[in-house]
């Protein structure tokens, strides 16, 4: 798969064997747009919007109604940990939207990263074939999703693009650049990639970033083992940091 991913890229610079271009883009004093380049071909960014919408239903029907009681902050913060090409953290601004939308009495933002330039540059455009709105409920379409002349392009609306933050991180260099009081995380379908002791750690810096009480939605595949006593399991890869763990504070 990394051969087939990167053989075009070899032709484009004129090289004639992997090594080489391994060498140029590991050479410290080398090109650093050239390791952008590398990264953006070999990694994975497979997201729909509505993707595995279990968990947009328990934000909205579980978390949010249990992060919102007595509450003091005005603001919910979310942070999508990979956001790839910004389905994910637009199907969370939809859901938040129409649960403030309902229940006025609450503010969010969503932060959104991926280790990808070119995922998030189409992320901040916003625009996407038609199809991937099939998942979208028929009430959100209409709400925020704007539809081309022609009918072949979607684009969010700018309700939904206002509350969306796009960002460079790379999960494997922790700590996070992000606040250390998150009440949602989303980490969906990385850990996979991730040998067992990456996971560990990728997911012990993931609920550092969460508030006592906050949310942390894994891919149902994935587990968070590594967070030890600090989470509770609350539903399908659902997990919630408890409260008043010895190291934690309110």
């Amino acid at each position: 798969m990394v051969e087939a991913r990167l053989r075009k890229r070899l032709r484009q610079l004129g090289l004639s064997d992997f090594r080489t271009y391994v060498d140029r883009v590991l050479d410290p004093d080398g090109d650093p747009a050239e390791r952008q380049n590398f990264l953006d071909h070999i990694t994975t960014n497979k997201t729909d919007l509505f993707r595995e919408p279990d968990h947009f239903d328990h934000l909205a029907d579980v978390a949010l109604p249990a992060l919102l009681t007595g509450r003091h902050r005005p603001r919910l913060d979310v942070w999508c940990a990979a956001s790839s090409s910004g389905e994910e953290p637009y199907t969370i601004a939809m859901t938040l939207m129409d649960a403030k939308r309902r229940q006025n009495d609450f503010d969010f933002r969503v932060l959104a990263s991926d280790i990808s330039r070119r995922v998030l540059e189409k992320a901040v455009q916003a625009v996407y074939p038609a199809g991937h709105a099939e998942a979208v409920p028929a009430e959100y379409r209409s709400r925020y999703l704007l539809r081309s002349r022609d009918g072949t392009q979607i684009k969010m609306a700018r309700s939904l693009r206002q509350r969306v933050t796009f960002g460079m991180l790379n999960l494997m260099q922790p700590p996070y650049r992000v606040p250390d009081d998150l009440d949602v995380i989303f980490c969906r379908n990385v850990l996979i990639y991730f040998d067992r002791p990456t996971q560990i750690r990728v997911v012990e810096a993931l609920v550092d970033r969460l508030r006592p009480g906050g949310y942390l939605y894994l891919g149902h595949s994935e587990s968070a083992q590594g967070a030890g006593p600090r989470v509770d399991r609350v539903g399908a890869a659902v997990y919630r940091r408890k409260r008043n763990v010895e190291g934690d504070g309110e």
